[in-house]
C-alpha cells in the first residue's frame, strides 16, 4: 500500500508499506518479509524537490523464530532544470524510447552473465527477455508492447547466479512497494 499526504503545497509525506509471506518449494515453513518507507518531501519550487526517505525491511523466519531488521535513512537534493544561466543541456541518455510498436531498452552492463528485462510489459516473468551487446557496450532489445506506462527491472543471469543490476542515474525511475527501485518506461 502506498499514500501521498500534501498538508501544503510545499511538503508532501509519502508512505508505503508492504508485507509478503514466501513458502519455498515444498516445505511447510514459511518466511515473512515486511517493507516499509517513509519520505518527507519539501518543494521550494517546481524545479527543486529536497526529501528525507527512510526505508526499513524485516523478515522473519518461521522456523527459526529470528527476526533480520534492516534500516536506511539517507538525504538528497534533486534539481531537475538548470537554475539559472544559459549552459545548454547534454544530450540526453535513455535507458528507454519508444520505437515503432513498442520500445527500445539499453543499459550499459561490462560483466559476466547476460542481462534480462521483466516488468509490467510480461507479468514479471523471470528471467525476462534477454538483451543483446552491441558495439558500443551496452545491451539492448526491443519489446513489441502497446501504449502505456511500464515499470521493470534488468536482471543478470550468469548460470546459477542471478542479481538484479542497478539502473543508471539517467534512468526513469520509481520507488516500489517492497523498498526497491523499478525503472518506469513510457511508450507514447
Amino acid at each position: 500500500m502506498r499514500g501521498v499526504y500534501w498538508p501544503t503545497n510545499q511538503w508532501s509525506v509519502e508512505a508505503d508499506v508492504g508485507v509478503e509471506q514466501v513458502q519455498y518449494e515444498a516445505r511447510t515453513t514459511r518466511t515473512r518479509l515486511g517493507r516499509g518507507g517513509l519520505k518527507v518531501a519539501w518543494h521550494p519550487r517546481t524545479a527543486v524537490t529536497a526529501f528525507v526517505q527512510t526505508r526499513a525491511s524485516t523478515a522473519r523466519l518461521v522456523d527459526r523464530s529470528s527476526t533480520d531488521t534492516h534500516v536506511a535513512v539517507g538525504v538528497r537534493l534533486r534539481v531537475r532544470r538548470v537554475l539559472s544561466g544559459t549552459a545548454p543541456s547534454p544530450p540526453r541518455r535513455r535507458v528507454c524510447r519508444a520505437v515503432e510498436n513498442g520500445v527500445q531498452i539499453q543499459v550499459p552492463y561490462d560483466g559476466p552473465g547476460v542481462p534480462h528485462v521483466t516488468g509490467d510489459f510480461n507479468g514479471w516473468l523471470l528471467p525476462g527477455t534477454s538483451l543483446t551487446q552491441t558495439d558500443d557496450g551496452t545491451w539492448t532489445t526491443t519489446l513489441s508492447v502497446p501504449s502505456g506506462e511500464y515499470a521493470y527491472r534488468v536482471r543478470i543471469v550468469d548460470g546459477d547466479e542471478r542479481r538484479w543490476l542497478s539502473l543508471p542515474s539517467y534512468a526513469d525511475t520509481a520507488d516500489d512497494a517492497f523498498g526497491g527501485t523499478n525503472g518506469v518506461c513510457t511508450v507514447p
